[in-house]
């Protein structure tokens, strides 16, 4: 390359840092960012600024993860020059960050249910019925409204700031940085 195909380079060059700064890096970053929010879930805890394991449920089943409604509703939204990731679930807040305090419960409907022992039609060798199960509705009452308290530990799967995840962020960095240096070697 002589000095006059220098600045026709340096433009070439410039336009794809600037391509992939606008398209590139956001996808790619929403991407590594889903992946790290994914491997809290499969942790059970948070891999942000060493590993934090997430307090154990009552239930002692996989913690935040009873249907996947949470895991399944983070969403990467790449734009032209930045990302989000986000959750349109309303209790994500409250797990991602915690809470301690009141709540308001409405005044609503309660069904009481009683367990009834019905044949089935079909009979054991000794000549007793197989019985099942079923529960049958014995009437509704009104539970008035009132206050609860209610403590839910901080389980965070999600950073909010870049000191909430640095290896997170270093390895983002490290993209950018292989990047800049094939573009430039």
């Amino acid at each position: 390359m002589n000095a006059n195909e220098l600045p026709e380079e340096l433009r070439r060059k410039a336009a794809k840092l600037q391509q992939y700064a606008m398209y590139r890096f956001p996808r790619e970053a929403g991407q590594k960012t889903l992946r790290f929010i994914n491997l809290n879930f499969r942790a059970q805890g948070y891999a942000g600024n060493g590993y934090t394991a997430w307090k154990d449920n009552i239930r002692k089943t996989t913690i935040l993860i009873r249907k996947g409604h949470l895991r399944r509703s983070i969403k990467s939204d790449p734009q032209p020059g930045q990302m989000r990731v986000y959750t349109d679930l309303p209790y994500s807040r409250v797990h991602n960050r915690g809470f301690n305090g009141t709540v308001n419960v409405r005044a609503h409907t309660r069904r009481s249910f009683e367990a009834i022992k019905v044949g089935t039609g079909r009979y054991t060798k000794s000549g007793n019925e197989r019985m099942r199960t079923v529960h049958k509705e014995t009437g509704n009452y009104t539970v008035a409204a009132h206050t609860r308290k209610m403590n839910i530990p901080k389980r965070q799967f999600m950073p909010e700031t870049e000191a909430d995840a640095p290896n997170l962020i270093n390895s983002i960095r490290r993209d950018v940085v292989d990047f800049i240096k094939q573009l430039f070697p």
